[in-house]
């Protein structure tokens, strides 16, 4: 099969790159350079921080500004023509009978964003009943959307989405979503992402006047901190991986007094999620991003019993330098190293089994299939030789 152009799937990677982010003789890809507001604006940030930049006293160097504007200009026509056809497409589903509820940047971008345009996002991630994901395939086809050729169909029958469904003309990618998170991701199993009960958990809403359903703002949230962290051990090292971070700083001053935290307090207690929405409240309040919590919220916010202070310090220091700071990595201390570190402490079980099986993680990475393979081996051997 051939290839398009376009945003790839949870868990796709480019071409050449294993899925734990090494080249197929086992070396590690190129560490990220910061050029300027380049990393930010290939973040997805350009619009928002020209939105707070006008609004500031602060002067922006005048190279920066220009990108920042252009940066804000391009997305501004492409929130327009995305919000227009993801409008028509609701529409449409919903005459088949086919419930909607928007997620993830679809959903931000007019819910929690002063402006739309300012959630910068590469497709529009629609939720819809399993039953009902082919039928709406074969109308987005009928439409002018063509199927993303990067991997063979097959391969998408053990993710949470079709393959993305991209229009050649009006830059539109759509990801039909019949479950919230990949299977493999470890709050996939969480109870307050099954879809069966999902109706609880979402709202009545509308787009461009079309109606549609959001998840409550609680649970918005949870999904947020629980992608976020897979994307941590799975995309580690590239652009993006900011933006869930400026995603709940927006969702939590504009919802505000709207969450019901001890709901969601009883909802991911205990569980992979919460782990995950700890420690991304926690880089936020540690950055001076978050304002102090009290009650419900701090409860929240605490440290699960399951992560002890060890973790915590390595967690919140790594997250901060790689994802925050934009920090290149170490020749040890790679990015697929890093991403293995990341995964290993905030996996399930108590802390003492976690750190007895780090080395052997480190070692053979688990996101790997051909980890015992001596050539996968050798070739992470001449990577960390050639790095001296």
């Amino acid at each position: 099969m051939g290839r398009e152009s376009g945003a790839k799937p949870d868990g796709a990677e480019p071409d050449g790159v294993e899925p734990d982010g090494t080249k197929p003789d086992g070396t590690e890809p190129d560490d990220a350079t910061a050029d300027g507001p380049g990393w930010l604006i290939r973040s997805g940030l350009g619009p928002l921080l020209r939105h707070m930049a006008s609004r500031s006293l602060v002067e922006v160097p005048a190279d920066w500004d220009e990108r920042l504007r252009a940066s804000d200009l391009l997305s501004r026509l492409e929130t327009r023509t995305r919000t227009r056809i993801v409008a028509e497409v609701v529409e449409q589903l919903s005459l088949r009978g086919a419930e909607v509820t928007l997620l993830k940047g679809v959903a931000l971008a007019s819910r929690a964003y002063p402006e739309p345009h300012l959630r910068v996002m590469g497709d529009a991630d629609l939720l819809i009943p399993r039953e009902h994901v082919d039928g709406a395939v074969s109308l987005l086809r009928a439409r002018g959307f063509r199927l993303s050729t990067f991997a063979e169909p097959d391969w998408w029958d053990d993710l949470h989405h079709a393959p993305p469904l991209i229009h050649p003309d009006l830059g539109v990618t759509i990801e039909l979503h019949h479950a919230l998170l990949p299977p493999r991701a470890r709050a996939a199993r969480d109870p307050l992402f099954d879809v069966a009960s999902l109706a609880e958990r979402t709202t009545a809403s509308d787009l461009g006047g079309v109606p549609v359903r959001r998840l409550r703002p609680e649970y918005e949230l949870a999904l947020l901190a629980a992608a976020w962290a897979n994307d941590l051990s799975v995309f580690l090292g590239r652009p993006g991986l900011q933006r869930p971070l400026v995603d709940a700083l927006m969702l939590l001053n504009q919802a505000k007094d709207a969450f019901d935290w001890d709901e969601l307090r009883r909802a991911t207690e205990g569980t992979a999620t919460g782990r995950s929405l700890w420690l991304l409240l926690g880089v936020l309040e540690r950055v001076g991003a978050l304002p102090r919590m009290g009650g419900a919220a701090a409860r929240v916010r605490a440290r699960p019993p399951e992560i002890d202070r060890a973790a915590e310090r390595v967690l919140h220091a790594l997250v901060r330098r790689h994802v925050v700071g934009h920090r290149p990595f170490g020749r040890v201390l790679t990015v697929n190293n890093t991403a293995t570190v990341l995964r290993t402490l905030l996996g399930n079980g108590p802390a003492w089994r976690r750190w007895p099986s780090l080395p052997f993680n480190l070692a053979f990475p688990p996101s790997n299939p051909r980890r015992f393979r001596p050539a996968f081996q050798a070739g992470r051997i001449r990577s960390l030789v050639a790095r001296r």
